[in-house]
């Protein structure tokens, strides 16, 4: 009779513990921050591209450059629907040497103004980085032959979905090179 109950209380006790982590289960991931979907995300990054350039006098053209996307890796061999995505726009217009540090310092002020944290790597006067309150990293870098570039890495993952724009620029190729425009100030 007392093997009887041992075996009673022990399955009791495997019964509710199990019950309590499935509990436990369900309550931890219910409350789970939901991830970003990518038709979410794109627009985000591209915002993100717009308030950068918003503040540049006299104004820059840019051109929507390539999602990258890059699959959230477990280490398990499990397949998981989430992704690290970026985007690398493109400063259409030329910038010359005696404008790059001028360039990357009103973007830098730019950043600021919007709250974000910059740095600069040491003995660069025309790449500056950035950092989102949310995480989210920023990059210009101005190269000697006057292409711009500006870097949006957002900070968190987003779950796989159709998006708006497909991957390239706003028509559709997905040449990363555009050709430079002459301007009277930023190319002089």
């Amino acid at each position: 009779m007392r093997r009887g109950c041992l075996r009673v209380l022990g399955v009791g006790v495997l019964v509710v513990a199990g019950f309590v982590a499935w509990l436990a289960y369900g309550w931890w991931d219910v409350r789970q921050p939901a991830e970003t979907p990518m038709r979410e995300a794109v627009p985000r990054l591209d915002r993100m591209l717009e308030s950068t350039m918003a503040g540049i006098e006299p104004p820059v053209r840019v051109a929507y450059g390539l999602i990258h996307s890059k699959q959230y890796d477990t280490g398990l061999n499990d397949e998981v629907d989430k992704y690290h995505i970026s985007e690398t726009g493109q400063i259409v217009t030329r910038i010359s040497p005696a404008r790059a540090a001028e360039l990357s310092n009103r973007v830098e002020a730019r950043w600021k103004q919007l709250g974000y944290s910059t740095t600069r790597p040491a003995g660069s006067a025309s790449t500056v980085k950035a950092t989102t309150g949310d995480g989210s990293e920023l990059e210009l870098d101005v190269s000697a032959d006057g292409r711009a570039t500006v870097r949006v890495d957002l900070g968190q993952y987003v779950r796989n979905s159709p998006f708006a724009r497909p991957s390239g620029a706003p028509d559709g190729s997905t040449t990363e090179e555009v050709t430079l425009t002459e301007d009277p100030y930023w190319s002089r």
